[in-house]
């Protein structure tokens, strides 16, 4: 929500029995990627924005568990992003090639400050673990630097 992606489905923590877990919000008519299939012509360039947005994101957020079984599509081809539960640790390895940028979406991870990290993430990630998500944001302002030679 912070970085408005537009790709992954709102999520709340909740407590029901005594268990803490978690609320997603259900999407319907999707297909996850698992299979070979491209999207049509008229779908590719906004497709291959949001796998760079997805790319850069994940790299951020150290994600580790990405594959093709957690990324769903729509119907028009809009990208759905779920199981970020190997992300947020404190490694700052940054596990996906980046081979192209979403500039829009740059700009706003550049933006990013740690009070506003801190002040959304803090009930669940320490401070080390925000440490890492700027030290991998500077690595990904690298690997931009080195793309746009």
């Amino acid at each position: 929500k912070l970085l408005e992606m537009e790709m992954v489905p709102p999520a709340v923590e909740r407590q029901l029995a005594g268990n803490r877990g978690g609320a997603q919000v259900w999407v319907e008519n999707i297909v996850d990627l698992s299979g070979d299939e491209a999207p049509p012509a008229m779908h590719r360039a906004n497709w291959d924005s949001q796998v760079a947005r997805m790319t850069m994101f994940d790299n951020v957020i150290g994600n580790q568990g990405r594959s093709r079984a957690t990324m769903l599509r729509d119907g028009a081809w809009n990208l759905i992003l779920t199981d970020h539960s190997r992300a947020f640790g404190v490694e700052t390895e940054l596990y996906s090639k980046m081979h192209r940028i979403d500039a829009a979406y740059w700009e706003r991870l550049e933006r990013l400050t740690r009070k506003q990290l801190e002040t959304v993430l803090r009930p669940w990630l320490d401070g080390d673990a925000i440490d890492a998500i700027l030290r991998r944001r500077d690595k990904v302002r690298m690997e931009i630097k080195s793309l746009q030679r």
